[in-house]
């Protein structure tokens, strides 16, 4: 039995369910592993971010590239202060989170600027 993959045997809908489970960036290494996993880290739905410098957040745009309407959790933990209001792309960003139709949002931060848009969800 040695060599045999039984994890990519699994039904993309399980595989989906255990990529949620990771933190993001991690999940969307994925990718990289077989053209089947190419694209299965996009349906997540759930959303944990680690990071030490915000720009790092929003650089990558990689909450657009989710396919699943609806985050059940969307964890942010960032490692500094940020003061989100100075950086011009933390509203339409966070705009895409609101419409992700989260239910939980978790902030693991010493400062944050959220926008009001975020609170606007009928999903909170």
């Amino acid at each position: 039995m040695k060599g045999v993959d039984r994890l990519s045997s699994l039904p993309d809908a399980i595989l989906i369910i255990i990529l949620s489970l990771l933190p993001i960036n991690i999940a969307a290494s994925t990718s990289v592993l077989s053209q089947r996993w190419r694209h299965l880290w996009t349906g997540v739905t759930r959303f944990e971010f680690n990071c030490q410098k915000y720009e790092t957040l929003f650089n990558g745009d990689i909450i657009r590239q989710l396919t699943s309407p609806k985050l059940l959790d969307f964890n942010l933990v960032l490692e500094i202060t940020a003061n989100l209001r100075e950086a011009d792309i933390a509203e339409p960003w966070f705009r895409e989170v609101r419409r992700r139709n989260v239910e939980n949002i978790y902030f693991d931060v010493e400062v944050l600027y959220v926008p009001t848009c975020v609170f606007d969800s009928k999903y909170l």
